[in-house]
């Protein structure tokens, strides 16, 4: 990879999950703008994602989460 860090495009195929996971929310939850972004990104791409943010990713539907330093 020659020390540089891929940029991954938020595109249609992304914004689907995006959509799905944030319509999956219970009313009295929201998530992080952002977090929904990297969560539906990693999803579509078939990633985990390791986190310490691990409360706060585990409510988004279909992302899978591990802790970081644990």
């Amino acid at each position: 990879m020659s020390g540089k860090i891929p940029v991954l495009e938020f595109s249609l195929p992304v914004a689907r999950p995006h959509a799905r996971m944030i319509a999956a929310l219970p009313k009295n939850v929201t998530a992080c703008a952002h977090d929904a972004r990297i969560a539906a990104t990693a999803v579509q791409l078939g990633f985990g994602l390791l986190t310490r943010n691990v409360a706060e990713l585990t409510i988004l539907a279909g992302l899978k989460v591990e802790a970081f330093g644990a």
